[in-house]
């Protein structure tokens, strides 16, 4: 039951999951879960892969220019473009400083869609290029 839940999580968040929440819901074999559900889904348009410290569920590499002509996202806004661009260049940005030049929900929309992801160090909070970055932007 544990693993259909992650399976269900992986399929709705497009950021995919950390394997220590994977972990924390009770599953140690992340990676022989990853396997097994890739084996269910050989034949099926999409997998899950491992990026970074996250299990990402995605389409087929063989699949992406066939998809991405018929699929529209939602375009980024010039400030969100600013501060992907910002923290490319310095590495990683304080969350606060982040905060005075987006709107809040213009920053989540950023961390929600995986553009950035927010990396704690002591009392403060940065943010850095995430694992959508990449699969949006190509490697930039």
């Amino acid at each position: 039951m544990k693993e259909r839940v992650v399976e269900a999580l992986l399929f709705l968040k497009p950021e995919g999951l950390a394997i220590e929440d994977i972990k924390a819901l009770g599953i140690e074999d992340v990676e022989g879960l990853m396997n097994a559900l890739n084996d269910q889904y050989k034949e099926l348009s999409f997998y899950v892969k491992k990026e970074g410290n996250r299990l990402v569920m995605t389409i087929k590499p063989s699949l992406v220019p066939e998809v991405r002509k018929y699929f529209h996202q939602r375009d980024l806004t010039k400030a969100q473009l600013k501060l992907l661009a910002l923290v490319k260049a310095e590495k990683r940005i304080l969350k606060s400083e982040a905060s005075k030049k987006l709107k809040s929900h213009e920053l989540e929309d950023l961390i929600n869609r995986g553009f950035l992801k927010m990396e704690k160090q002591g009392k403060r909070t940065y943010l850095v290029i995430g694992p959508y970055y990449k699969d949006y932007f190509g490697d930039v």
